[in-house]
């Protein structure tokens, strides 16, 4: 039977990607579960939903600037990572809980579905840690939002 269904990404995989690759890389996996099983008007919010977070996220971190009106180092973002981190692991594995969770449970369990593997979702953190940065800078920086430069 599992040869039928289409094969989806794990709880445990989602909330890696979100904690390792950001909330968009655990929401591209929801994304991409809802689409493999036809389920396209959810996947769109899903997905949306994981947008909205990470700007939430990218807020919280632009927050903590060192004082108003400075800008933001590269340093800086850095520190506040493990800690956002965390968190995009955490709200990943809720929404996942809540979204999909007694989905995944009958789909691995009941329909004897099998899961992507370590591998394809290893593809999609490295992935969106190259991606998600690039169009962070590529966006900010001309902003000034932040600097190459130390305080």
């Amino acid at each position: 039977m599992s040869k039928e269904l289409p094969k989806l990404y794990s709880m445990t995989s989602i909330s890696i990607a979100s904690a390792l690759g950001s909330i968009l890389a655990g929401g591209y996996m929801l994304y991409s579960n809802y689409r493999a099983l036809g389920m396209n008007q959810y996947s769109g919010y899903i997905f949306a939903l994981c947008v909205v977070i990470f700007l939430v996220f990218m807020g919280i971190s632009s927050s903590l600037a060192p004082a108003t009106g400075e800008t933001m180092t590269i340093n800086h973002m850095w520190s506040t990572f493990l800690i956002l981190s965390v968190a995009q692991g955490i709200t990943g594995t809720l929404l996942t809980h809540f979204s999909q969770g007694g989905m995944l449970e009958t789909f691995k369990k009941d329909m004897q579905g099998t899961y992507q593997t370590i591998t394809q979702s290893f593809l999609v953190i490295v992935s969106f840690n190259f991606i998600v940065p690039f169009i962070l800078i590529a966006l900010l920086f001309p902003l000034g939002l932040i600097t190459g430069q130390n305080p």
